[in-house]
């Protein structure tokens, strides 16, 4: 009986660590340019004739398209900024730093890319871009924002790209120390249970 009691105990203990978010109300997100910002670094001697690389934070941030209510489970997706690439050359080794600003919640979350672009004098350009993704943002209910910044491959005529964010909310993981506890403390009414 008393095995039963702790099995059932411990059943309950990892359900409520695992399901215990179902429950989350909604959250608004508010992304904006105001305070977002994009910085390239590449060695411009790379190329045959002066090539350029330039961002621009997308105003698309500050319409009402850019903005939801999300539940556990949602995504939004926005246009973060278009990157236009000039010259003639392949630029290799380009490191972009993205800080995408939210007025609702008050976060900051940053990420690093790095890629390499050829470019026709903005005829014809090919490139990629591949994004070190941000770490979660807590929210303090036992669910997160996670912040993907869209990886690019691209081939094709013009310079201009768009690169897009996607915002998700979604259930936090408790973390491996909180899980090695709860081990070691279900463990320990395992031996106690047998002596």
């Amino acid at each position: 009986m008393k095995t039963q009691w702790i099995a059932t105990s411990s059943i309950g203990l990892l359900l409520t660590l695992f399901v215990g978010t179902a429950s989350a109300d909604p959250i608004f997100v508010d992304p904006t340019a105001q305070g977002s910002s994009i910085v390239v670094d590449f060695d411009p001697n790379e190329c045959w004739e002066p090539c350029t690389v330039d961002t621009t934070v997308s105003s698309a941030l500050d319409s009402a398209a850019g903005e939801a209510w999300l539940d556990l489970g949602d995504s939004l997706v926005v246009d973060f900024f278009d990157i236009t690439v000039g010259g003639l050359g392949y630029v290799s080794d380009v490191m972009i730093t993205a800080t995408l600003a939210f007025i609702a919640p008050d976060i900051l979350p940053l990420a690093n890319g790095s890629g390499r672009f050829f470019t026709y004098f903005g005829r014809f350009s090919a490139g990629e871009l591949h994004w070190d993704q941000p770490a979660l943002v807590d929210l303090g209910d036992d669910t997160a924002l996670s912040i993907n910044f869209e990886d690019l491959h691209e081939f094709g005529l013009g310079g201009t790209t768009t690169v897009s964010a996607t915002i998700s909310r979604v259930a936090r993981v408790p973390e491996p120390a909180t899980l090695g506890l709860l081990g070691i403390g279900l463990l320990g009414l395992g031996l106690r249970r047998r002596k």
